[in-house]
């Protein structure tokens, strides 16, 4: 692990070497006018400790991230114990990020469990339909087939057919569809495969986050409402209320897609619980500074303390081996866009979860584009 940092601000020791020996760390003089979170991530992963003249310092020093705050004049008295704790916060702390990474995939995987069934659910239909008229097909073409070879026969021999030959040929002919049949069940295969092209195409759209890291938030939603519509309703009422607009958001579309995936898989999971009609409801509220998106259910609900940990990483009311971490990184993902996401819930009432996005300059996401194009 890192060493503990010590940040002395003000007067500092005259002997900073013999006071690193002796505590095993590293004390690095500041000046006052230096901010805290000037100092590079890599040197604080093992602890801070900010040794700070006065009051208003110490709670300048804890807003920006120091593990342990000392005043100067009973800094050498107490700095010893207060490396201590540092140290134990940061070892705490690499447990967390590390747990969080190993499970990040198979959270991810989670929040996609509706996105993947939405495109099984797609898929089904048309390469059923596909399937059936392909058979169809293949027996009409061999019948048709049949009779015109024997045609291409009688056209290399001299001698006209004899007349129960041509009943024969009638009759091959009589087996398979009418031509504008035939017709008809290629047409079908060829729109039942563009349909299935079509849904593969949307879902390689949304799991490759390869574009600019914004998006048009009216589109995106109304990618999650094609992809998801087909799965939500097997278990309740699904109303869409996303009017166009303008507004961007600093997040990618799969991002966003896979964010309100997740909200939508626990809305989900909270009205098969509850049972009987249900309704899931996914609105844009546009302001000229913030889109306000709302994933609303009449499920289970939540009381006062669940609804209190929603957010916690490993937290979760779900089923055996669920990580409890979709809500977590859901949340996380909105913050990283300078968003926020607020839950408001009621035991055998419902929940709403408000995802709130602050709308991104024109001329930025113009710039951003201009390199690539948005998925």
């Amino acid at each position: 692990m890192s060493s503990v940092i010590v940040v002395w601000a003000g007067e500092s020791p005259s002997s900073l070497p013999a006071l690193e020996e002796k505590l095993d760390a590293v004390v690095v003089p500041l000046d006052a006018a230096l901010p805290l979170n000037a100092l590079p991530a890599s040197l604080t992963r093992g602890g801070l400790v900010a040794v700070v003249p006065d009051a208003e310092a110490a709670e300048r020093a804890l807003s920006l991230g120091a593990d342990e705050v000392l005043r100067a004049d009973r800094a050498r008295a107490e700095l010893a114990a207060a490396i201590g704790r540092a140290r134990l916060r940061a070892a705490a702390r690499a447990v967390r990020e590390a747990r969080l990474l190993e499970e990040m995939s198979h959270t991810d995987s989670e929040a996609l469990e509706l996105l993947v069934a939405a495109i099984a659910h797609e898929l089904r239909t048309p390469l059923a339909v596909a399937l059936l008229n392909s058979e169809m097909l293949r027996e009409a073409i061999g019948a048709v087939a049949g009779v015109a070879d024997e045609i291409a026969r009688w056209a290399t021999d001299p001698a006209p057919p004899p007349a129960e030959e041509v009943r024969r040929l009638l009759a091959m002919r009589f087996t398979a569809p009418p031509t504008s049949e035939i017709d008809a069940i290629a047409d079908d295969l060829v729109t039942s495969l563009h349909r299935a092209t079509l849904v593969i195409k949307k879902m390689s759209a949304l799991t490759i986050d390869g574009g600019p890291d914004h998006c048009d938030l009216s589109a995106a939603l109304w990618k999650v409402e094609a992809l998801m519509r087909g799965v939500i309703e097997r278990t309740a009422a699904f109303v869409v209320d996303v009017p166009p607009s303008s507004l961007r958001i600093a997040t990618s579309s799969p991002q966003l897609v896979q964010t309100i995936a997740a909200l939508l898989a626990n809305a989900q999971q909270a009205c098969v619980d509850r049972g009987g009609q249900r309704q899931i409801e996914l609105r844009l509220i546009p302001h000229e500074q913030m889109g306000v998106i709302e994933v609303k259910d009449d499920g289970v609900g939540m009381d006062s303390e669940v609804r209190r940990r929603a957010q916690n990483p490993f937290f979760t009311t779900r089923r055996p081996g669920a990580l409890g971490l979709g809500l977590t990184i859901a949340s996380a993902r909105v913050r990283r866009a300078g968003g926020e996401v607020m839950i408001e819930s009621e035991t055998l009432v419902g929940t709403c979860v408000r995802v709130f996005f602050p709308v991104i300059a024109a001329d930025a996401a113009a710039g951003e584009a201009a390199g690539g194009d948005e998925n």
